[in-house]
């Protein structure tokens, strides 16, 4: 089974997707603070990585720029999830690293699906 690592500051966001994978049998790993993930991220392997926008101490897309600078991260696939309208120039920059920008709300059918095509591609 491909392991999802997810960071989302909100914990009852985090939940709701943690719901939706174990009913599907996708293994999820999660974490609210960006510190912790960075350690996970550091220290284990993941075959995709569903990251925030909106971060406490960062923005998803820096910290999406971060981790393609680890060797295990480079290729792997990124959803970036936000409610909030991004720039062009915000846009462009999430193009360029190679990953898929989602807008909240977002339908949990929908959601599991684009997963799904990442994690077999």
């Amino acid at each position: 089974m491909k392991k999802v690592f997810m960071l989302d500051d909100s914990p009852e966001f985090v939940f709701l997707v943690q719901s939706l994978f174990k009913l599907k049998g996708v293994e999820l790993s999660s974490e609210i603070e960006v510190e912790k993930a960075r350690e996970i991220l550091s220290s284990d392997s993941f075959a995709l990585l569903i990251i925030d926008y909106v971060l406490p101490t960062t923005n998803g897309l820096a910290f999406i720029e971060e981790i393609r600078q680890l060797d295990a991260y480079r290729n792997t696939p990124i959803i970036l999830l936000t409610a909030k309208k991004l720039e062009e120039s915000e846009i462009q920059a999430v193009k360029k690293n190679g990953v898929l920008f989602l807008q909240k709300p977002i339908q949990p059918t929908e959601f599991y699906n684009k997963v799904c095509t990442l994690l077999e591609g």
